[in-house]
């Protein structure tokens, strides 16, 4: 989305507040990210009311951000996924390898989770010094708890609210091919390239299990 021209032939990033019609991938329906081509490292948010889409992070660097940084304007690093509860939004960086929050009254990104190289280490640990490889989803449950789908990794990675933790809540075997239909999937699920998550307001997790075209409820 950062290419793309607009009527007056200027890109998004020199012009980052446009009507949202002008982009022709951008569709009104509240906060977006913008990871879906290599060229694009945005987060961009549209006015449901006036149509207007403006960019609220990232511009045309690939690195990772700054604990503590301006998110409007500097480097977001391959945002996949997003959450917004309240006035925070969550964000999952596939190619960042981490998961960060931002406030989204003063638009300044924390650090939360993930060392930005990909691997699989970390639990039982502070989330922060975890390793994730590639994640595509993120969910917030009602307790605070923060829900990652840790894609490469074929895991869902749980964040404890209070003590910054992290632990693996389901799968993260090596074996991905799903082999049981039984309902205790945090015991025996193997999920193959998980993408979606969602915690319900019961404590369930859905759970889109990409590869395996399936879905889990771990409750």
């Amino acid at each position: 989305m950062s290419t793309h021209t607009h009527n007056s032939g200027t890109t998004l990033e020199e012009n980052p507040v446009a009507p949202a019609k002008e982009y022709g991938e951008a569709k009104p329906g509240g906060i977006q990210s913008g990871e879906r081509r290599a060229t694009e490292k945005l987060i961009r948010r549209i006015d449901l009311k006036s149509g207007v889409i403006d960019s609220i992070a990232g511009n045309s660097q690939r690195r990772l951000p700054q604990e503590g940084q301006v998110a409007r304007g500097n480097p977001i690093l391959g945002p996949r996924a997003l959450f917004v509860a309240g006035g925070t939004m969550w964000i999952a960086l596939r190619e960042g390898h981490s998961v960060w929050r931002m406030n989204l009254g003063d638009g300044i990104l924390h650090h939360v989770a993930g060392t930005g190289k990909a691997g699989y280490t970390g639990d039982d640990g502070q989330a922060a010094a975890a390793q994730l490889n590639g994640p595509k989803g993120i969910a917030v449950a009602t307790n605070g708890d923060v829900f990652v789908a840790d894609t490469e990794n074929n895991a869902i990675r749980r964040i404890d609210a209070k003590s910054g933790e992290i632990t693996t809540a389901a799968g993260g075997s090596a074996t991905v091919k799903a082999a049981t239909s039984h309902r205790d999937a945090t015991a025996i699920a193997k999920f193959n390239r998980p993408h979606g998550i969602c915690a319900a307001t019961d404590g369930s997790l859905f759970i889109g299990d990409t590869m395996n075209h399936r879905v889990w409820r771990v409750h």
